[in-house]
């Protein structure tokens, strides 16, 4: 009767289980994955109007009495690590999301927007020539037209 019972429940009863591990067994597991990461450097590419990153140890900002001093570099030795503290002129690295506060003083900030605006259908709308010419150039209405006409909208 117990064999029969669970049987019974087994039919389509039940939701089956989906959840994020069962996505990864299922599909991601086996996947291919390509690592397009840019590692982080003090040289990254960034407009030259920020400035460069600085790396470099990181320090104690409190005393810790009998651990270390306030403003010491933490070591393997003494303390069983380190750390590196970064210093970063702007945010402005790498592919990022601009929130319309960027822009406009009066605009959404980053804590405005909900995680799902950055998931969107995106291209590119390569100027890369035009900035090699002039850094200063900017993507216009013109260029994405273009792209437009070539891609379809």
């Amino acid at each position: 009767m117990g064999i029969m019972l669970i049987s019974v429940m087994g039919c389509g009863h039940l939701k089956p289980k989906a959840d994020l591990w069962l996505l990864y067994e299922t599909e991601l597991r086996h996947c291919k994955y390509v690592d397009l990461t840019h590692a982080f450097s003090p040289i990254i590419a960034v407009w030259p109007g920020f400035g460069n990153a600085v790396f470099k140890p990181a320090v104690a900002g409190a005393n810790m009495p009998g651990y270390i001093n306030k403003g010491e570099q933490f070591t393997y030795e003494r303390h069983g690590f380190i750390a590196t503290a970064y210093h970063l002129p702007t945010d402005q690295y790498g592919t990022q999301l601009d929130p319309p506060a960027h822009w406009n003083e009066y605009g959404a900030t980053i804590s405005d927007l909900p995680p799902t605006y950055g998931i969107r259908p995106l291209v590119v709308v390569d100027v890369h020539e035009k900035v090699a010419q002039d850094p200063g150039y900017h993507c216009s209405l013109d260029d994405i037209k273009a792209w437009e006409r070539e891609h379809g909208t």
